[in-house]
């Protein structure tokens, strides 16, 4: 029989057919078999098809190049899903990293907040203590200050006091009379905090310049407010808030009273002819006196650093209450502890219309 077969090639060709029927027949059955096996997975676990999309699983396999491919593609997935917790990680950490530097920088506004705030407070307390210092300095030289209100600082204790005016003395004076100056009675004084002059326009009446000057000081403190009230001298920076009108009716008063000799608008007229120079404007005055001129290592000539000058003394009643003394001798103003009391008196509104081609 094997010799028949293989003499018989058209037998030994049915044989080939049939077995290769036979080997189509077992490929099917086997995608049949994977095919329900396959269904049977989708319908025990539904969750799958409902949140994947087709594309994200493998198709079953059907040989080996295609369980290669699908190994392949959940490798992929996997690789992705990793790459989105670190992705996810990631911004976590700089979401972190922005918080603390929020959170820095809040601290840094509250201690930036925190030291200026006591900058602020240093200043005010340096401001304080600048203006105590200077408060106790014009307190310190308060006893030859000429602006030391007689009302609160008794100056017969400490000063030589010129001997009573005479009857005589007092009947034969007489104020001066200036051709278009307007006499002592022709004054008309008025007073924003209700303070009556007249008794300054008897004392210069009477020609008693040194009542008179005592007198000023002590109103002067008066008007100034209660802060010189309190302390019985004037600051600097009070004499800009004295009022208009009671200034400028003792100023008119001084120098009605003294034919235009004296009065604070005659010495800022002095101040500003001495080319606001404050050191010749006193020896104008009378307020200093000359002392031993030194020259200057190698300087031929006197300059004005060699002129030495010696102040008058209020204690020692060095300074003259006389008709007779220089222009703008009187009323008297300290400069002992400084030029800011006298120069704000020489600038104060009522001083600055009274003097020179501004005087009415």
């Amino acid at each position: 029989a094997c010799a028949l077969l293989a003499s018989d090639p058209k037998l030994q060709e049915r044989q080939n057919k049939a077995a290769a029927m036979d080997k189509k027949k077992n490929k099917n059955k086997s995608n049949s078999v994977a095919a329900t096996v396959a269904k049977e997975e989708e319908e025990v676990s539904p969750v799958s098809t409902t949140t994947s999309s087709s594309s994200s699983m493998p198709p079953p396999a059907t040989d080996a190049g295609e369980a290669e491919a699908a190994l392949a593609f959940a490798e992929a997935k996997a690789r992705e899903a990793s790459g989105d917790a670190k992705a996810e990680a990631a911004i976590a950490a700089a979401e972190a990293r922005a918080k603390e530097a929020e959170d820095a920088r809040v601290r840094a506004e509250k201690e930036l907040a925190k030291l200026k705030a006591k900058m602020d407070q240093e200043k005010v307390e340096r401001d304080r203590k600048e203006k105590d210092n200077e408060l106790v300095a014009e307190s310190a030289l308060f006893e030859e200050s000429p602006l030391a209100s007689p009302s609160l600082k008794e100056s017969s204790s400490s000063s030589k006091k010129e001997p009573p005016r005479t009857e005589e003395e007092v009947a034969g004076y007489k104020p001066p009379v200036v051709e278009g100056m307007p006499g002592l009675d022709a004054v008309v004084c008025q007073s924003e905090l209700g303070y009556d002059y007249e008794p300054l326009r008897e004392m210069l009446r009477r020609g008693d310049f040194r009542e008179a000057d005592d007198w000023t000081r002590a109103k002067l403190v008066d008007i100034a407010g209660t802060g010189a009230q309190s302390r019985g001298w004037v600051y600097f920076a009070e004499v800009p808030k004295i009022p208009y009108n009671d200034m400028k009716s003792l100023d008119d008063l001084w120098r009605a009273g003294s034919g235009g000799k004296f009065g604070y608008s005659r010495q800022r007229e002095i101040f500003a002819r001495q080319g606001q120079d404050l050191m010749k404007m006193y020896e104008q005055m009378d307020w200093v006196t000359r002392g031993q001129d030194k020259p200057c290592p190698g300087c031929d000539t006197l300059c004005p650093t060699c002129v030495t000058f010696n102040y008058r003394s209020w204690k020692n009643n060095e300074f003259i209450y006389d008709i007779n003394a220089k222009d703008g001798h009187l009323p008297l103003t300290s400069t002992l502890r400084g030029t800011k009391l006298l120069l704000n008196i020489l600038n104060h509104p009522a001083i600055v219309d009274g003097s020179g081609s501004n005087r009415r």
